[in-house]
Parts: C-alpha cells; sequence; structure tokens
C-alpha cells in the first residue's frame, strides 16, 4: 500500500523530531553520537524520553488518522 501524501507528511514530521530529539540530547549533554559509548543513566534517560515522544506520536496518529 502506498502512503498518502498526508501520511508521507507525517512520517517525515516523525522521523525530523526524532532526529531533531537525539541530535539535542547528545549536544546538551556533550555525547558522542555513538549510544554504545554514553554512560548507563545516560542511555535511560534517553530511553525514558524517547518513549514519550513516541507515546506522542502514536497519539498523534490517532487523532490525525484516526488509529
Amino acid at each position: 500500500m502506498t502512503p498518502t501524501p498526508e501520511e508521507r507528511e507525517f512520517i517525515r514530521a516523525r522521523s525530523k523530531a526524532t532526529s531533531d530529539h537525539f541530535m539535542r540530547f547528545v549536544t546538551e549533554r556533550g555525547l558522542d553520537t555513538d549510544p554504545d559509548t554514553w554512560p548507563e543513566a545516560d542511555r535511560q534517560e534517553f530511553d525514558r524520553q524517547a518513549r514519550q515522544l513516541t507515546e506522542e506520536w502514536k497519539t498523534r496518529a490517532r487523532d490525525t488518522f484516526g488509529l
């Protein structure tokens, strides 16, 4: 099934938000872009924030597409 233009835009925006979150987290904490080098506490905090971001985008998907 081919995504609609609205779906493609949603996917693009979600991908950008995920990428922006990663780069902001790395930059703010002065971390390497390789998560395997991060202290455990930073990995856990990133994972917590990433889960929260994922839930926000799931809610947007439901609100936008009725999923």
